[in-house]
């Protein structure tokens, strides 16, 4: 693991235990192991290294997705299934995580530009796969931004409800929700190749 990525993983354990503005940078160079100081030769201050930590995470959720998305050898009933199952994961095991530094952005408006930029070139990348889906026709007609928004907001609302100590997720309601999402976009695509067959 590189130096940055164990000053995220120490800031993630510290996080759940104090929230964010509990924390000092040198609390969490300390429990990644390192001087106090030398957390500074790779971030400016807290700010930006809380940013950056959102980045790594999209980046890696990002890389983890077009890992799924090259994986040629498998349908696309599949491979919506494996994006919404990392999608799930990462909200549950960074649920505490998520919401500290969402608290955190609310009172740092000048970061949320970048924050807002790493999400869209999440929604991008997904959309992008429905939109490679519709035109080689494994999946159905729709709007490819659109669908991929709502693709993630199926996941999202698990975090809001649960940022919000309202309800604990019901997890088969959740999945009963995506199944039937992930149902439609294939089954008029289905329709479509049967038809395109009679003809």
């Amino acid at each position: 693991m590189q130096t940055r990525e164990l000053f995220f993983a120490a800031a993630s354990e510290l996080i759940v235990e104090k929230g964010v503005g509990g924390i000092s940078m040198e609390e969490i160079a300390q429990k990644a192991g390192y001087a106090k100081g030398s957390i500074y030769n790779y971030f400016s201050g807290k700010d930006k290294f809380v940013c950056e930590m959102v980045r790594h995470s999209m980046d890696r959720m990002n890389a983890t997705l077009a890992g799924i998305f090259a994986d040629e050898g498998s349908s696309y009933a599949s491979r919506l299934d494996r994006i919404y199952a990392v999608l799930f994961a990462q909200i549950k095991d960074s649920l505490v995580v998520m919401r500290e530094i969402d608290h955190f952005f609310l009172n740092h408006g000048k970061y949320q530009k970048t924050v807002k930029a790493a999400a869209t070139q999440l929604v991008d990348t997904i959309a992008e796969f429905f939109a490679k889906g519709i035109r080689e026709g494994g999946i159905a007609s729709v709007d490819p931004q659109l669908t991929a928004m709502m693709f993630l907001h199926i996941a999202t609302i698990i975090r809001d409800c649960r940022m919000l100590d309202l309800i604990e997720p019901d997890e088969e309601r959740c999945e009963r929700f995506y199944r039937a999402f992930r149902n439609g976009l294939l089954k008029s695509a289905e329709g479509r190749k049967e038809n395109a067959s009679d003809e």
